[in-house]
């Protein structure tokens, strides 16, 4: 039987942490803006899928979410200070050797955002590439629990290197539990149409985030979300 990850957020090193995030995000970004908060689901669970093309996509969702959140990184990113410090702010290793799935069913009803990037590696040729089944699969047993999940879809794209901005474009939620009802005669046409309608919609939020200028508001309204 595999074991579960470990919790290692702490509220201090939330706290910390999450402060000095939005500090390094303030010095390296001209501008951050964020369309579509409102899709955010105020306090229940949820699962957010994005597009994964920079090193910046996780502390930009830390941003964005700025609550106690549970975040599935690469074995190699819990290595050392590092690995410490993303522990302690949620994130959990997406090693095979582990109960992913429990884990994440144990945060999602302790009321906790669960955040995925199902590409599985970061991508720097501007294309979402296909995702991987594993989320689709946490979502409809969540949902075969009784759970009210929702994934929420987010779009992030970045412009000018010389005078970086963001755009974190969030899409409207997707309701598992009618996803379910749906595909109710077969789980493998569940899990490939849910993994499809994840992809279409991070793909679609991508490209409007890439398309649109973040336009320049200097840093003062760095991380305002407007």
């Amino acid at each position: 039987m595999r074991a579960l990850p470990e919790d290692g957020k702490t509220l201090v090193g939330y706290q910390f942490w999450n402060s000095v995030n939005k500090l390094v995000l303030a010095a390296h970004f001209v501008s951050l803006k964020i369309i579509g908060r409102e899709n955010l689901p105020a306090s229940e669970p949820f699962i957010l899928v994005a597009n994964h093309s920079s090193r910046w996509d996780g502390p930009m969702v830390q941003n964005l979410l700025d609550r106690r959140s549970n975040y599935m990184v690469s074995p190699n990113e819990m290595k050392g200070l590092q690995g410490a410090a993303v522990k302690s702010v949620g994130a959990f290793p997406a090693s095979p050797r582990l109960d992913l799935v429990g884990h994440c069913l144990r945060q999602l009803e302790r009321g906790e955002p669960v955040v995925v990037f199902p590409e599985g590696n970061v991508f720097y040729d501007g294309i979402v590439h296909p995702f991987k089944k594993a989320t689709a699969r946490i979502a409809l047993v969540a949902a075969e629990r009784g759970l009210p999940l929702k994934i929420v879809p987010v779009g992030i794209a970045y412009h000018n290197p010389g005078m970086p901005r963001a755009l974190v474009n969030v899409g409207e939620a997707i309701p598992v539990p009618d996803y379910v009802d749906y595909f109710a005669d077969s789980k493998r046409d569940a899990v490939e149409g849910l993994t499809f309608l994840m992809n279409a919609s991070v793909r679609r939020l991508h490209q409007e985030a890439r398309e649109h200028s973040p336009g320049s508001s200097g840093k003062h309204a760095l991380l305002s979300g407007v």
